[in-house]
């Protein structure tokens, strides 16, 4: 494995941005004032959207869209917007107006990009950062008869990065009624896949997030090495899970070997910075059947 990235190319996707004194400049001069107006015009994105949503992601479990699709609706959004900005899509004329400032906010370097995170620190949650605002494009996923969306400024909405393990087992517990655990299950993927939820539906590896696994290259596994020590190990029932259904990696996917000294040794051989180690783990986790 020699592919290697140097530490000040880690980067951690889909995060907060804190505006530069210019850029809240900007977003004050530009946007504020418009918030009425950009509810208008992503609410009539979004209903356009619906209508192939619908019929793409017609349930999630056994609960009917919009519930539980915050994902899927926050990124066709997101794109019907690029597709307006862009002329990809005929606008309605009463959205030009706004649309023209939209346009020229984030051409002089606006911030508006896809985020997720915790919202108060009780979900998972996908939306959109629009200068100091934080954009849900998907309200209505949990409770249908709410508003579909939700504008709030950033501070106030309880929207945050996910900046820890800790926190993220914490909203998982929450949000999925989940057990959470140290992956000494499998050892040898701990460097980026250090947790373990189990529920009555079974059991998985966590957290499969781009962010989370930049998050723990970026600090040479330090987060995964310090989460297997303090969550307790994995029990006999969940083990017993593991080892009952088939593994298409016997090296990577081997169940012996201490957790916490693979992350150290991880971190000793630089494997923070090599994509094909990464690559590596991310099949061999993908490999377990989903759950």
């Amino acid at each position: 494995m020699t592919n290697a990235t140097s530490s000040t190319e880690i980067m951690i996707p889909r995060q907060i941005i804190l505006l530069t004194p210019e850029q809240q400049r900007l977003f004050d001069d530009t946007l504020l004032p418009l918030q009425p107006a950009v509810e208008t015009l992503l609410l009539r994105v979004r209903l356009a959207e619906d209508r192939a949503l619908a019929l793409r992601y017609p349930r999630y479990a056994s609960k009917p869209y919009p519930l539980g699709r915050c994902l899927e609706i926050r990124d066709a959004v997101f794109t019907g917007l690029e597709h307006l900005l862009n002329g990809k899509l005929v606008a309605q004329p009463e959205d030009l107006p706004v649309l023209k400032q939209l346009h020229g906010y984030i051409a002089q370097g606006g911030v508006c990009h896809k985020v997720w995170g915790s919202l108060r620190r009780t979900y998972f949650q996908n939306a959109i950062q629009l200068g100091t605002w934080y954009v849900d494009v998907a309200n209505d996923t949990v409770v249908t008869t709410k508003p579909k969306i939700e504008i709030l400024p950033m501070g106030r909405s309880g929207f945050a990065n996910i900046d820890d393990y800790h926190h993220f087992a914490e909203v998982a517990r929450i949000y999925w009624q989940v057990d959470v655990f140290a992956n000494t299950v499998f050892p040898l993927l701990a460097p980026l896949f250090p947790l373990i939820c189990s529920n009555e539906k079974g059991c998985w590896l966590a957290a499969g997030y781009d962010e989370l696994i930049q998050l723990t290259r970026r600090e040479g596994f330090a987060p995964s090495e310090t989460i297997v020590q303090q969550l307790p190990p994995a029990p006999a029932a969940v083990r017993n899970w593991f080892a009952a259904i088939p593994r298409t990696d016997p090296l990577l996917l081997a169940m012996e070997g201490d957790a916490a000294a693979i992350c150290r040794a991880a971190r000793e051989r630089g494997l923070m910075h090599d994509t094909d180690y990464r690559q590596a783990l991310v099949a061999a986790y993908r490999a377990l059947p989903p759950v």
